[in-house]
């Protein structure tokens, strides 16, 4: 039996075509990161994902900050508090904000405030197993994107 050379190509051009179209293409839109002498800092962005997902997880270099975690921000006894969550549930085709005082991915241990104009490179891992990395520019803090609330220090 004689193969078709072309036909060959074409096949395997639509199997390798297929196994790159299986990853989903996230979309993220305005990341930014806030960083303050305290030696804390959130990073936020709008996350949009074709299937329905997760985010799980985010890293950044230990240069940057010791410790990253999933945080959102809840009203517990009339005091807004922050706390680390499993995941943040992202539905498909819908954009999910991480802002202040909102979801966000929490910044600690930083030894020093990262100046504004600044890029951080964070890493987002979603539980389909996704990983991508993400260009976030510093911006300047102020005390309208830093809300006064509990950390969980006490």
């Amino acid at each position: 039996m004689r193969h078709n050379p072309r036909m060959v190509l074409s096949f395997a051009l639509t199997i390798t075509a297929a196994a790159c179209a299986t990853a989903p293409t996230v979309t993220v839109e305005d990341p930014w990161v806030r960083s303050n002498p305290n030696g804390m800092g959130a990073a936020y962005m709008v996350l949009t994902m074709p299937e329905a997902d997760e985010l799980v997880a985010a890293s950044v270099d230990p240069s940057i900050a010791g410790t990253v975690e999933v945080h959102k921000v809840v009203m517990q006894d009339g005091i807004m508090r922050m706390q680390e969550v499993a995941g943040i549930p992202l539905p498909a085709g819908e954009p999910v904000t991480l802002e202040p005082g909102g979801y966000h991915i929490m910044l600690t241990d930083m030894p020093t405030m990262l100046e504004p104009g600044a890029e951080v490179e964070l890493v987002l891992t979603f539980a389909s197993g996704t990983e991508i990395s993400v260009t976030a520019t510093v911006r300047a803090s102020t005390m309208d994107d830093g809300m006064k609330m509990d950390h969980g220090d006490t």
